[in-house]
């Protein structure tokens, strides 16, 4: 299901994205073996490990390094690919959080639940883990 509104997304001027970046689902990745995040990390710079309640992937900001833990406090900035006039990606190349974002002036929703969110992340916990050894 496509969420894209360009005119909200145009009058939202990138809050969002300057907030904090959007993050990955598993579904976003061909491979996810530790050798097919191997290589989706290696090949692409923008990527980071996010240990929160259950441990995702994320876009980066500028200031996050390859892992970051949110246990202490919430780290947030702007996404590394957001430009001037927008995203880097197309709405096609974007990362299942970034095509789930509302923006509602000043405000951002998105369009999944906390719970589903946990449940798709959970069973790809083990690989994430050994993942970051590597990293």
């Amino acid at each position: 299901m496509k969420y894209e509104n360009q005119s909200l997304c145009s009058a939202c001027g990138g809050y969002c994205c300057k907030q904090s970046p959007c993050f990955f689902m598993p579904e976003d990745f061909p491979d996810l073996s530790l050798e097919g995040l191997l290589k989706e990390f290696r090949e692409k710079d923008y990527l980071c490990i996010i240990l929160d309640e259950v441990a995702y992937i994320s876009m980066r900001t500028e200031h996050w390094k390859s892992v970051v833990r949110l246990f202490e406090k919430r780290v947030s900035g702007p996404c590394v690919l957001l430009t001037p006039t927008g995203c880097k990606f197309s709405y096609d190349e974007r990362p299942t959080g970034g095509k789930l974002l509302i923006p509602d002036y000043g405000r951002c929703y998105l369009k999944l639940d906390a719970k589903s969110f946990i449940k798709a992340w959970k069973p790809y916990s083990e690989v994430l883990h050994q993942l970051m050894a590597h990293l």
